[in-house]
């Protein structure tokens, strides 16, 4: 995905998705794992990631907020502008500058957030996608219809003024 993106950066709500879904993906794996292996991640370690994609995401949410005001503005009220959850705001704050929130709290704020984005990011990109794909469409139609009724028979075409042997047109 990198590699397609503008300058090798991905547009913050993919960046997200991305952390918090390999998050949770790798979570599962050594929840479900029979046996504790060296390379499943410690609680502490997950604590740290999780909160890592929630300070990350919620501050990348607000930074684009800020960037289209002239005076600052506190993270909480950029965010709740644009609907994310408070809770999830608060958690930031406490991932950020105090004790960090527990494992469960943290996968419950990961899942949360996942759902805000899926709901204000991709299914109105989808929704995005598929109107430009019928638009196309429809544009390709109307194309096909006006060359269509453009087009002269080809019995009718004749190069140049010339005739062909016996009198005949030359036909395409």
């Amino acid at each position: 995905w990198k590699a397609r993106a503008e300058r090798g950066r991905l547009p913050h709500a993919i960046e997200t998705t991305y952390s918090f879904a390999q998050l949770l993906y790798r979570d599962a794996q050594a929840t479900l794992s029979s046996h504790a292996s060296l390379l499943s991640p410690s609680s502490a370690e997950l604590r740290l990631a999780y909160a890592l994609a929630l300070v990350r995401g919620v501050n990348g949410l607000a930074d684009v907020m800020q960037q289209q005001r002239a005076v600052a503005a506190s993270v909480a009220s950029l965010c709740e502008q644009i609907g994310l959850p408070g809770w999830l705001v608060d958690l930031r704050h406490d991932s950020a500058h105090n004790d960090l929130p527990s494992l469960a709290m943290l996968r419950l704020a990961a899942k949360t957030f996942l759902g805000y984005l899926e709901d204000r990011y991709w299914v109105p990109m989808a929704h995005a996608r598929q109107e430009i794909r019928d638009r196309s469409i429809q544009l390709l139609m109307k194309y096909k219809a006006t060359s269509k009724e453009s087009q002269i028979p080809s019995s009718e075409k004749t190069i140049g003024d010339t005739n062909a042997p016996g009198g005949q047109p030359v036909t395409n």
